[in-house]
């Protein structure tokens, strides 16, 4: 019952919930985060830095960037928790902008990365 109750404590502070559904529909970098979400790359940064303490979340390095995931070891608990928790705010303002500002920076990147395979 331990490790629930810090999983539900994990999943109470609004900022950690938005960033865990989004990584729920992609690996994103603390650049993109920033960007979806309008926060400073040190608040995003330290609530990252819980999750990954907590093994919620995952980061693979590519050249300057940290790219974060949800953990690919995240318990079976943890991944209903975690669904359960963002099905309960699914329809909130702010998760459907969050939403809103995944599909553009997603479009960024794609775009990006179009031009740099273009040349």
């Amino acid at each position: 019952m331990n490790a629930s109750w810090d999983t539900l404590k994990l999943l109470a502070d609004p900022t950690r919930l938005r960033i865990l559904a989004l990584l729920r529909e992609e690996e994103l970098s603390v650049a993109e985060l920033q960007d979806i979400l309008g926060m400073a790359q040190s608040r995003i940064s330290s609530q990252l830095a819980l999750l990954r303490q907590a093994g919620m979340v995952a980061d693979r390095r590519d050249g300057k960037k940290a790219f974060y995931s949800l953990s690919p070891g995240l318990p079976a608990t943890d991944a209903s928790l975690l669904g359960a928790a963002v099905q309960a705010v699914a329809s909130s303002r702010e998760l459907a902008e969050d939403r809103d500002n995944l599909a553009r920076v997603l479009g960024l990147r794609r775009a990006h990365q179009e031009q740099y395979f273009a040349l």
